[in-house]
């Protein structure tokens, strides 16, 4: 995902639902705090990991517009694929990434709000309300970002890395990172809510500084 939100909605705001919310009882992972499953940050490793960053597809590239197979085998090959986009999306930056992004046709996709990563497998909105309209971008569609209105919050069932059931739920960027990825699965980009491509507005092009300071986070945020 490449869009910021310039109106403070902070990402974790109202982020662990009621026990009763869609998809069962419990709670509803939110953003930052380890709720509802998620694991701790773990200490740094003395030897921590290669970083496999591997080229993000462009708009033009049919795999884009592929829907991802759901995901039945939790093994290795997950595991190193949900690497792989967590460290693409980071050296990118960026806020989510999607499989389909890295030409996998597949229902997995990071998002990292605040610091907190949320890997998600065979995702699903199971509830959304209300309505927010704010600047998105795409690193698969460099160069550009537009007002694109989306649900303030959503409630999201998926399984993690190893198949279990989780819960999350957003409002603020994290809401609208949860969207935009989600989106991806289905093969469908956010160009795709504007009634024209003349809404898409270059990076750089506004007519002030906040509102070029404002185009530079979009870009800079969603995948």
């Amino acid at each position: 995902l490449g869009g910021a939100r310039r109106r403070g909605g902070a990402a974790t705001r109202g982020g662990v639902g009621r026990a009763g919310d869609p998809g069962g009882g419990g709670t509803w992972a939110g953003g930052g705090h380890g709720w509802g499953g998620v694991p701790a940050p773990k200490a740094p490793s003395a030897n921590p990991p290669a970083m496999t960053v591997r080229p993000i597809i462009m708009l033009g590239d049919p795999r884009l517009r592929l829907r991802g197979e759901p995901v039945a085998s939790f093994g290795r090959s997950l595991h190193e694929l949900l690497d792989d986009l967590a460290d693409t999306m980071r050296h990118a930056p960026g806020v989510g990434l999607a499989a389909p992004q890295l030409g996998e046709p597949l229902q997995a996709c990071v998002v990292e709000v605040e610091g907190h990563l949320h890997e998600l497998v065979n995702p699903r909105i199971v509830r959304a309300t209300g309505e927010d309209r704010d600047l998105e971008g795409c690193l698969s569609v460099p160069g550009y970002v537009a007002y694109v209105t989306r649900n303030e919050r959503v409630w999201v069932v998926a399984q993690n890395r190893f198949g279990r059931k989780i819960k999350v739920a957003g409002s603020g960027l994290l809401g609208r990172a949860l969207q935009h990825e989600i989106d991806h699965l289905a093969g469908k980009l956010y160009i795709d809510y504007l009634d024209s491509l003349d809404d898409l507005i270059p990076v750089g092009a506004g007519e002030d500084e906040g509102q070029n300071e404002a185009v530079r986070e979009a870009t800079s945020a969603l995948a």
